[in-house]
């Protein structure tokens, strides 16, 4: 099909699928304004939680049958129970709501993250700003964030505002994620984007910013109220995806699709942790090598993939993770894809709620996004040097390197801990979220230094360097990870493997032969 033709069926393709989601979000929010229909409503909580806090001891907002109590009586004939899982800073931009009533405040609350995702979205998009903003706003995500009354709106856009702003004005993004510290599942990966980046400022802006809003609520109300959201948050994170009263329909993660499938929660908590590895890992290498704009698609991506609490009217950054990575190249199945994400939550509308198993066409989305970027330093080298002086030697080398990039690896882990567990704490917990990296700190720190750099420290150091055997090309990330995970299934064979490179052509061991690299002497190479 010719280009033109396909960005013409492209185009059209937007202009109706964002046509019908608007047409659909409004027919239900009338009908919605004009039945007075009774929902049990997020913001419901949100209400209750400073009323409460006004007319009880503030410690019992952190015990759940005193809260229920007084949820039930708030609101006649409601049956359910919102508890408060949020830190004590989230009552500062929340207290508000109390002097209004409850439909006053909602409207009010709603038109105030409205303005801020406005303002957040223009200054994201120099281009398409207002159609880029109709097309959030047009959203299911959106209707569901309306009728709900949650935080989508302040959320989403204090994390563009962030992210928008970190490559010029570091210290406003710092602010910006530190804000998002008060709900952080969002900024999950911002983290792993300012440590990749090297942004310091940004880092201790977001760290004061989080430390302020600490003083803050300690200033305001009892500061034990810290020891008892630390004492209750667990309670309720063990048995989260067994309460009976959850509705995990409305999770888009990869956990909770799987104990919707079935699936028991211990492993479904082992699928997380490794696919939140597998996108930590491919934000931190596209922060380091790929363009901007590309790594700020992947994070607000990966960052519904990565987390294992998300819902499905958090998702409306999604909308301008895909605004973001559309090209004039972009293909018709791409935009059918980004289709599906985007109106995918309607299904909870439907009979089908069920099924709705949103984690997989974000996966999808999110492989498409990270599959595009092809480094431009792979390329070929220049005139290499005969096969005989490239290989001669690397076998002793190698051991150094290794021995040497060991020690690295220790010294680093410690230094991480360290930091991470004072960062922890100005964060909310969000910096002890990162601890979790740590046990494969090794996998990390051979795969993304050798899929980007194409050699370890350790291994320049004793000027070798990895290469892909055919062509003596950098390795990708793939290839790097591949070599990884085979490297640490040699030690289970205690080292055996490692005895061919010995005897094989290019000194080359099993991982090398596997994963189609090779170690060679090249201290001219361009790192």
């Amino acid at each position: 099909m010719p280009a033109a033709a396909t960005t013409t069926a492209r185009n059209a393709l937007i202009a109706a699928v964002v046509g019908m989601s608007a047409a659909l979000s409004l027919t239900l929010l009338t009908l919605l304004l004009r039945q007075q229909t009774s929902l049990n409503s997020d913001f419901m909580a949100f209400w209750s939680f400073p009323r409460f806090a006004a007319h009880h001891q503030i410690a019992q907002i952190y015990n759940a049958a005193a809260l229920q109590s007084f949820q039930q009586s708030l609101y006649p004939g409601f049956k359910s129970f919102y508890p408060y899982l949020y830190p004590p800073t989230f009552l500062l931009p929340s207290w508000w709501l109390r002097f209004f009533s409850v439909s006053a405040a909602q409207t009010l609350w709603t038109l105030a993250g409205l303005v801020l995702l406005a303002a957040a979205s223009s200054a994201t998009f120099s281009r398409r700003r207002w159609f880029v903003l109709a097309t959030m706003l047009a959203s299911p995500a959106s209707l569901l964030n309306i009728a709900t009354g949650e935080t989508a709106y302040f959320t989403s856009a204090l994390l563009l505002f962030g992210l928008t702003a970190l490559p010029k004005r570091p210290i406003l993004a710092g602010i910006a994620f530190g804000l998002l510290t008060l709900k952080p599942q969002l900024g999950v990966l911002v983290p792993i984007l300012l440590l990749a980046r090297m942004e310091g400022r940004a880092i201790l802006a977001a760290s004061l910013t989080a430390g302020t809003l600490i003083a803050l609520s300690c200033v305001a109300f009892p500061a034990r109220l810290w020891l008892l959201w630390a004492q209750t948050l667990p309670a309720y994170q063990s048995d989260y995806f067994t309460s009976s009263g959850l509705n995990l329909n409305i999770l888009v993660t990869p956990a909770a699709n799987l104990v919707t499938l079935g699936a028991p929660p211990a492993a479904a908590w082992i699928v997380q942790a490794a696919v939140a590895f597998v996108i930590a890992a491919v934000v931190f290498w596209s922060a380091r090598r790929a363009p901007y704009k590309l790594t700020v698609a992947l994070l607000l991506t990966g960052s519904f993939l990565a987390v294992p609490h998300a819902y499905a009217y958090d998702s409306i950054p999604l909308t301008a993770a895909m605004a973001l990575a559309l090209r004039a190249e972009t293909p018709l199945w791409q935009a059918l894809l980004g289709a599906l994400v985007y109106l995918a939550p309607l299904a909870l509308l439907t009979p089908a709620a069920h099924w709705f198993l949103y984690s997989l066409p974000e996966a999808l989305l999110f492989a498409t996004r990270a599959a595009h970027y092809r480094p431009m330093s792979q390329t070929i080298l220049p005139q290499p040097s005969p096969e005989w002086l490239l290989t001669q030697g690397v076998p002793l080398r190698r051991l150094f390197a290794f021995a040497l990039d060991c020690i690295l690896i220790s010294v680093l882990s410690w230094g991480l801990a360290i930091f991470f567990g004072i960062f922890g704490f100005f964060t909310l917990g969000l910096g002890w979220l990162a601890l979790h990296i740590l046990p494969f700190l090794p996998w990390l720190y051979f795969t993304l230094l050798i899929g980007s750099e194409g050699a370890t420290p350790g291994q320049r150091a004793l000027g070798l360097a990895m290469r892909q055997d055919a062509t003596l090309a950098p390795p990708n990330l793939a290839q790097a990870l591949v070599w990884t995970l085979l490297l640490w299934l040699s030690f289970v064979f205690a080292g055996l493997p490692f005895l061919l490179a010995l005897v094989s052509p290019r000194h080359r061991a099993a991982h090398d032969l596997l994963s189609g690299l090779v170690v060679v002497r090249h201290p001219q190479i361009n790192y």
